[in-house]
């Protein structure tokens, strides 16, 4: 029997607690076995526990420093915490060790999230070089290809992925808009009709399909796709427009409906893609919950800066919650000092069944959500029911109107006793302000009245607070 035998057997009964405590004891006897730190590594990904996965990754690589494949786990586990510039360092080392073709696209990746598409495109030339045979090379230089409106090497690209897997959708559908960017728009017509013909879900493929159809006044199967349209629409296929007036109104009731509306549709979409769920049956609160901040969408965008200020604030021990954000919302958080974040996952280009699948494998218990109805959020995402305990806080105002969303937080200031019937959420009241401060803002350049259309003189009056503040009484006391 190995020294490693009893630790594999305990991994291999699921016995993770037990694992983790031997573990943990044998590293302190040999601190220099990487076997035992690539097992450290290992448990640590799969318990979701970024913190300690970093720590083995690096220690890995600094006891055998030319094991290429340890570098690029270390790049790859700094990528997805937010770490680009030591996910970028990590992966060169990698490519330095063995630049085979799956260390030059990961290099490439980190590149174009970093805003360097040219040199993303470079690596990935050499990747589908070393390895044409490759289709995800091809792929991700079409992508860049056609984020740099190279578009007769995105199209060049694609039909030699295509070549080598022809069943791809997504192919088919870039290779399409490589295509409309050349204005070949017929052959980027019969792109879009294979793709959607490939994938009954690529709405993108849909639309545009149809765009062209009607630029080219070519209406070969055109009724067809506009019942497949009118159907996407009536079942809330999310990122297709859905008309709902009321979620941008100052009405509890009205704003409640619409919200309801909208979740039932979402929610028909999603049981047609899953029909039996996808989180545990049954879960319960452990005494110390994992939790989740996702801070996406337009209104988390406008309170990152509160909270920076809170999580700058809190106790790491006590907190060390998990903060799940993308470059438009709050690209300073990703690399900013945050006591109070265990770690951080950059989410861009994300869709709801990755970002609801990685909250799941991490054992996320509460999650809280910021981002509501508003652009740019995954409202579907929770509609799968990725946490035990699922809550609303600061981005959307009122009632979302969605079953998925247990509690609001919020404070008596902007809870009213008297609205409480038109609130599908419980209300969870904090007794002072639900709003963190900054403790260390940054004023802007103050704007003039002139630049804002404002007269330059005179008194202004302003009503800054809720609905229920701005009446007769209070306007006469103004006066």
């Amino acid at each position: 029997m190995t020294q490693h035998e009893p630790l594999q057997r305990l991994i291999a009964g699921g016995r993770q607690a037990e694992a983790q405590r031997m573990l943990a004891s044998m590293l302190r006897d040999r601190p220099d076995d990487i076997g035992l730190w690539r097992t450290q590594l290992r448990l640590a990904v799969s318990a979701g526990r970024m913190d300690d996965a970093l720590v083995a990754s690096r220690r890995v690589t600094e006891i055998d420093a030319t094991d290429a494949v340890a570098w690029a786990q270390l790049g790859s586990l700094e990528q997805l915490v937010g770490r680009l510039d030591r996910a970028e360092k990590a992966l060169r080392r990698a490519v330095e060790l063995l630049p085979d073709a799956a260390h030059l696209i990961k290099l490439a990746n980190v590149m174009r999230q970093l805003g360097r598409a040219q040199e993303a495109l470079s690596l990935l030339r050499q990747a589908s070089q070393l390895k044409p045979e490759l289709a995800a090379a091809w792929q991700s230089r079409a992508e860049v290809a056609l984020d740099l409106q190279l578009y007769s090497e995105a199209e060049d690209a694609l039909r030699k992925a295509l070549l080598v897997a022809p069943e791809r959708p997504a192919s088919r559908y870039q290779l399409g808009l490589a295509l409309q960017g050349q204005d070949r728009l017929e052959e980027a017509c019969d792109q879009f009709d294979l793709a959607y013909a490939q994938d009954r879900h690529h709405y993108g493929a849909l639309a545009n399909a149809l765009q062209l159809r009607l630029r080219l006044s070519r209406w070969d199967g055109l009724g067809s796709l506009l019942g497949a349209l009118r159907d996407a629409i009536s079942t809330g296929i999310p990122g297709l427009p859905v008309d709902l007036p009321g979620l941008d109104r100052d009405d509890p009731g009205l704003q409640r409906q619409a919200g309801e509306q909208q979740a039932e549709q979402l929610l028909r979409a999603l049981r047609r893609d899953y029909p039996d769920g996808i989180a545990r049956p049954s879960r319960t609160l452990p005494e110390q919950p994992r939790v989740a901040l996702l801070w996406i969408g337009q209104a988390a965008r406008a309170f990152r800066r509160q909270l920076a200020g809170l999580l700058a604030q809190l106790d790491p021990v006590q907190a060390g919650w998990l903060l799940y954000t993308d470059q438009a919302t709050a690209a300073e958080l990703l690399n900013a000092d945050l006591p109070g974040c265990g770690a951080r996952f950059d989410i861009t280009g994300w869709d709801h069944h990755r970002l609801a699948h990685q909250l799941i494998d991490q054992g996320v218990d509460l999650l809280i959500d910021a981002g509501g109805w508003t652009e740019g959020a995954l409202s579907a995402a929770l509609a799968l029911r990725p946490a035990a305990l699922q809550l609303a806080w600061l981005g959307h105002g009122g009632s979302s109107g969605a079953p998925w969303i247990d509690y609001l937080i919020g404070d008596p200031g902007v809870l009213i006793a008297p609205e409480r019937d038109y609130y599908s959420e419980h209300w969870l009241q904090l007794p002072h302000c639900h709003l963190p401060a900054d403790r260390t803002p940054v004023l802007s350049q103050l704007a003039s009245r002139v630049s804002v259309g404002l007269p330059a003189g005179g008194f202004l009056f302003m009503n800054l607070g809720g609905r229920e503040k701005l009446h007769p009484d209070l306007w006469q006391a103004w006066l």
